[in-house]
């Protein structure tokens, strides 16, 4: 184990002062776990090709022929729908000399076609065409494409419109990793949403410190004066912890708009669930939020230890997405879910420029709200470690 990894894993006592009344044993993570390059390198290696990434929407590429360039976890790929409607992912670099096949995305493509040398794959990623390869006018080309020459391929599923790689290859299968999440979200009929619009933001800000804030359910009454109104801190329950999943569902007695009014709810829910607004996040690069009549999304995308870029997705139901008459509707959700951003986005860049200071050791964790936090941290010492 490396120093940077041991500092890492190193949990700060409690003070003489702390109790089982007061402070969890053992605290979230230290500075260097949100300043350190170094650590970010680990974590690439470690965490982020290591498990089931978030890496992009099967709305993105709806047609045959559709390519997505995205980065996860430092290594450029692309997503490609094949003409059998299958979504497939390949590492963005052409097999020949390494020349970038897409720097944005392109539209019902019927070759992946290198701009170096016009080398040309299929979308299953099999080579179809060498021009001039055995000289000059000597063209290779393979009419059904070689199985021999191929680009290289990414392990790559899909869950609803989520699409996911695992660049290492070796994580369980995509079903296992979402299980907690699907079966606590059984009584959603995901089927039913489809997707409106998106946004994005690009945020000063470790990418723990924004998944560690999304779980955070304390911060509302001092953050969120809207949402506070809406649910009162008094009522919220703390998130919980289920190995990569941490989750929570708060009630609401009356709905509003942006939040489960004027909107279609999903079909078959009961009149406890159409009362109720789950939220989670699994770990490590998706959050999300739930509401009778919506969906949100949020893709994290860590780009270095202190610049996260973060992919909202709104979904609705039905026609709902889209139909003039419910515009207002879907205003108001946006205007709900970017505002609360508005709040958080500062929180959590101040929290960065927090973690230069020495006077932060972890942190002193409460007991009841906390434990998610401190689950969070764990995930970490045992992917690092």
């Amino acid at each position: 184990m490396t120093e940077v990894e041991r500092r890492i894993m190193a949990q700060s006592p409690k003070t003489e002062d702390s109790s089982p009344a007061t402070a969890l044993d053992g605290t979230a993570l230290g500075n260097e776990a949100y300043v350190s390059a170094k650590v970010f390198d680990l974590e690439v290696r470690k965490i982020f090709r290591a498990t089931w990434m978030l890496a992009g929407f099967a709305h993105e590429v709806p047609d045959a022929g559709d390519i997505l360039p995205a980065t996860i976890g430092g290594i450029p790929m692309i997503l490609v729908r094949g003409r059998d409607g299958e979504i497939r992912a390949f590492h963005n670099v052409c097999i020949h000399r390494g020349m970038p096949l897409a720097d944005k995305p392109c539209r019902k493509q019927a070759f992946i076609t290198c701009p170096y040398h016009l080398w040309s794959y299929d979308l299953e990623g099999r080579v179809r065409s060498r021009p001039h390869f055995f000289g000059g006018g000597q063209h290779d080309i393979s009419e059904n494409g070689r199985d021999d020459v191929r680009l290289e391929a990414i392990r790559c599923d899909s869950w609803y419109d989520l699409v996911f790689v695992n660049l290492d290859g070796r994580a369980e299968p995509l079903a296992d990793f979402l299980s907690p999440l699907a079966d606590r979200l059984s009584h959603y009929d995901l089927n039913s949403l489809n997707w409106s619009h998106d946004v994005d933001y690009d945020i000063a800000s470790n990418w723990k410190l924004i998944a560690e804030n999304h779980i955070d359910a304390l911060h509302i009454f001092g953050v969120h004066p809207a949402l506070n109104k809406f649910a009162d801190q008094a009522t919220r329950p703390c998130t919980e912890a289920f190995g990569q999943l941490f989750f929570g569902c708060y009630s609401f007695s009356d709905p509003e708009e942006g939040r489960g009014l004027g909107m279609p709810h999903f079909p078959g829910l009961s009149a406890k669930a159409s009362q109720e607004a789950p939220w989670f996040y699994l770990f490590p690069n998706v959050m999300g939020q739930i509401y009778p009549d919506q969906l949100l999304i949020i893709q994290l995308i860590p780009e270095s230890y202190e610049r996260t870029r973060e992919r909202l997705q709104f979904y609705f139901v039905g026609d709902a997405a889209h139909d003039d008459a419910f515009e207002e509707g879907r205003r108001q959700a946006f205007k709900t879910f970017t505002d609360v951003l508005a709040e958080d986005i500062p929180v959590c860049e101040a929290l960065q420029r927090g973690r230069a200071s020495e006077g932060f050791t972890g942190g002193v964790l409460s007991p009841f709200w906390d434990k998610a936090t401190f689950e969070l941290a764990e995930r970490v010492r045992e992917r690092l470690g």
